[in-house]
């Protein structure tokens, strides 16, 4: 470590080595000096003085944990060593399917899409069944959903289970929705039921409609296993039973998905953060609404994954900064599995690592801003990001504290690895405080300093001062008989 000073004045800022006063003046106790050589002057001048603390550092980038496979698979891409990947490129594919890099602090934990509402389905009728959908289908409105004894289930739309038979002079919530799904299903053209609660005979004519259009026993009462009500299209999300299979009436033989609900969160809000930086329209809210799905679809289409509007786990990985990749650890062609290390990374802006000497712990604090100048000269400025709190002692026996400093410019230093560079720690200051040159300074026989100050004829006095900070080969002195704008001899 060695010491350095600056010495501000105006908008400049230099910097020299501590030089010690030289020539040990012999005075005689006398006001006056000889007549002296007063053909090289200096001007007595107010100056801002900067003390400043050296400490030697390396300039890198940070190493980072791997970059993990969420998803089972086959790798079929995988950046190269030495690549830069930044928010919105891909890391890897696994199946085909890329995996984008995007920026966030809280990792994907799992997928992010509208929550499938699910419903169990119950044929409503006991029997044989003799016809079951696949996982998978999608059963619009009067549509068959499965069959019982060879005679179908149908859905309908509504809230409300089946639970008895309706008949002409039926009343009731059931008796309203039963009309307005055959009404929307176009079986009332003439407009002749009234959409109510009361079963009447145009209700039943409608219904003997339907149940001929549809391939049931047409007698013009709704029987539960006649139809399943649910709220939306059911899409087949898992068949519980096989053909041949006895059903009872209660018992689900199937799940259906029938729309899905907003999810929310913080993951939510990043996800949306991110594709908004994209350049993807989407209200920043912590809500997986409609519009999200939206923006997701059309980010999936850009970046060429699957477009279904639901982010898997697996198919982001969210990473606080950009990374710089290393190394490949698993090539195209591997497979992978959940939590399989894919890319040793390092982060993309440099910093400076450096051992804090324990005898100058006080020299730092984190968040503390400090100047690094790098090889070619250049300063850059920097802030303490962390200090150890645990000593290291090094080979040559010295105890450090491992500190790191985080360049406040990302593009300084980018194609630096392994750069000593030095960093300037101010430790002292003046502001506005009389300066004379150091090489002005006497040192007197007797002890303390002076400086001779001409007369402007030719002759010089030789004036007591007190030195403080050293800069610039300039040194803060105090004296009652100096003052800014007198003139001081130098060698």
């Amino acid at each position: 470590m060695s010491k350095r000073l600056i010495l501000t004045l105006g908008a400049s800022i230099a910097v020299v080595a501590i030089t010690g006063a030289a020539v040990i003046y012999t005075n005689g106790g006398g006001g006056s000096a000889e007549p002296a050589d007063t053909s090289n002057l200096e001007t007595v001048q107010v100056r801002d003085m900067v003390e400043v603390t050296t400490l030697a550092g390396t300039l890198g980038f940070p190493e980072s944990d791997p970059v993990a496979a969420r998803a089972n698979g086959t790798v079929t891409a995988v950046a190269e060593g030495g690549a830069l990947v930044v928010e919105g490129d891909q890391l890897f594919a696994v199946d085909g399917e890329p995996v984008v890099l995007l920026l966030g602090a809280l990792p994907a934990y799992r997928d992010l899409g509208l929550d499938p509402v699910l419903h169990p389905v119950a044929p409503g009728r006991q029997g044989t069944v003799t016809s079951l959908p696949a996982a998978g289908d999608l059963i619009p409105f009067g549509g068959e959903l499965l069959r019982i004894d060879d005679v179908p289930v149908i859905l309908l739309e509504g809230d409300v289970p089946a639970w008895r038979v309706l008949r002409n002079g039926s009343t009731g919530r059931d008796v309203e929705q039963l009309e307005a799904a055959l009404v929307s299903l176009g079986y009332d053209p003439d407009a002749t039921v009234v959409v109510d609660e009361e079963f009447t005979a145009a209700t039943e004519a409608m219904v003997r409609e339907w149940q001929e259009a549809s391939g049931l026993e047409v007698d013009g009462r709704f029987t539960p296993g006649d139809a399943v009500f649910l709220p939306g299209p059911a899409e087949i999300e898992q068949v519980q039973a096989s053909v041949g299979t006895f059903a009872s009436p209660t018992a689900p033989i199937l799940t259906a998905q029938v729309g899905a609900e907003p999810i929310e969160g913080d993951d939510v809000r990043q996800l949306q953060e991110a594709l908004v930086r994209l350049g993807h329209e989407v209200p920043v809210s912590g809500v997986f609404d409609e519009a999200t799905r939206t923006a997701v679809t059309a980010w999936q289409r850009a970046v060429g994954a699957e477009p279904d509007g639901v982010v898997h786990l697996g198919e982001v990985v969210f990473l606080p900064e950009p990374v710089r990749v290393t190394d490949a650890l698993v090539t195209v062609g591997r497979p992978v599995s959940n939590g399989t290390p894919v890319l040793a990374t390092t982060g993309s802006s440099s910093v400076v690592l450096l051992g804090l000497p324990a005898d100058d712990q006080s020299l730092l604090a984190v968040e503390q801003t400090v100047t690094v100048e790098l090889p070619d000269g250049s300063e850059a400025e920097g802030v303490v990001v962390s200090i150890s709190g645990v000593a290291t002692r090094l080979q040559t026996g010295a105890v450090v504290f491992e500190t790191t400093i985080e360049l406040l410019d990302a593009t300084v230093g980018a194609d630096l690895d392994q750069a000593p560079v030095d960093v300037h720690v101010v430790t002292d200051s003046r502001q506005g405080v009389t300066a004379v040159p150091v090489t002005s300074l006497l040192a007197l026989a007797e002890g303390g300093y002076a400086v001779e100050v001409s007369d402007g004829a030719g002759a010089t006095r030789l004036v007591p001062v007190t030195p403080g900070l050293y800069a610039d080969g300039w040194v803060e002195v105090s004296s009652d008989g100096l003052a800014p704008g007198d003139e001081v001899v130098v060698p």
